[in-house]
């Protein structure tokens, strides 16, 4: 055999050996990388929750209703102001006829005329309106006249001594009363003792002999 076919068959005898070696190795072919799980994405944060408006003191307030009906106060009688002149033509449209009228009202300052409807009197100063008063010795209150600050006479005087700006007791020997002032209208209670005293009369410039 020539030099050239002997180192041919070497060759191949060599490719086949190595062959044969690649198939029978002991190596293991090298794992295959697993996929890299994505990053899980991290969560929105919720915005925070506002904290509900607490409702403002105006409006959890509870607030007095308005007096209706014929108000009496210290600005005057029904809507008509003090000072009004030659009132009585609007009274009357509002509390019907007069049921007594009382001219030089006694113990009065000046020109003092009177009107009255059962308890209710209201007076004229000079022909202008100065004044009204409720006494209960006169007659019954109409339903429909209302005082303003929703003390009335045979409540107790500690009603009055409640209200705003009420003034101090003020014992009147020759009457026998304790007198207050709360908002311009004035309160004359029975006796001396403000614990047990009642509301006897009330109202605004009222007149009193005593």
């Amino acid at each position: 055999m020539s030099s050239t076919r002997r180192m041919a068959a070497l060759a191949v005898v060599g490719l086949a050996l190595l062959a044969l070696a690649g198939c029978t190795g002991d190596d293991e072919p090298a794992a295959s990388p697993s996929p890299t799980a994505p990053a899980s994405a991290e969560p929105t944060p919720e915005p925070p929750e506002s904290p509900s408006a607490e409702p403002s003191a105006e409006a959890t307030a509870e607030e007095t209703p308005a007096a209706t009906g014929i108000v009496l106060d210290a600005a005057g009688v029904g809507g008509i102001a003090m000072g009004t002149p030659d009132p009585r033509a609007a009274l009357e449209a509002l509390l019907g006829p007069a049921e007594q009228e009382t001219n030089d009202v006694a113990c009065g300052p000046g020109d003092v005329d009177a009107l009255s409807w059962g308890a209710l009197s209201v007076s004229t100063l000079e022909g202008a309106l100065w004044g009204w008063d409720i006494n209960p010795h006169r007659g019954a209150l109409s339903a429909d006249v209302v005082v303003a600050s929703g003390v009335t006479p045979y409540q107790p005087l500690s009603d009055a001594l409640a209200l705003p700006g009420a003034t101090t007791p003020q014992y009147l020997a020759s009457l026998d009363m304790l007198y207050v002032e709360a908002g311009g209208v004035q309160f004359y209670g029975s006796g001396s003792d403000a614990a047990t005293s009642q509301v006897e009369l009330t109202g605004v410039n009222v007149i009193t002999c005593g």
